[in-house]
């Protein structure tokens, strides 16, 4: 992970958690901005995030609110090409996704 070489990435990232960047901090996440101004759609950031991981990198997306998360993951999903399922786990408020040729985990009950 990157936060273990780059300690000034690590001190964004934990800054970013609990609400407190500094200046630079700020105007580094701002100068990566797809959408200065109003939200990106669904395929810029999907499109955007193909785009550097082709060109090598590992980019991370930052998103206000666990609904654009999900519509972020549903677009890239579908991207796959492959069906996908919501396995709700009772242990979590989260849910995993699994294709239609992917076996769940043991224990994990099939649609």
């Amino acid at each position: 992970m990157r936060q273990h070489s780059d300690k000034e990435y690590a001190d964004l990232l934990s800054n970013v958690r609990v609400g407190k960047l500094t200046d630079k901090q700020f105007g580094l996440l701002t100068e990566r901005l797809l959408t200065p101004g109003r939200r990106a759609s669904v395929s810029t950031i999907c499109h955007k995030y193909n785009s550097l991981v082709a060109d090598g990198h590992f980019p991370l997306i930052l998103l206000p609110r666990t609904n654009l998360c999900d519509e972020i993951n549903t677009a890239m999903l579908a991207q796959l090409g492959t069906q996908a399922h919501a396995n709700s786990n009772r242990h979590s408020r989260h849910s995993c996704y699994q294709s239609d040729d992917e076996e769940g985990p043991p224990g994990v009950p099939e649609k």
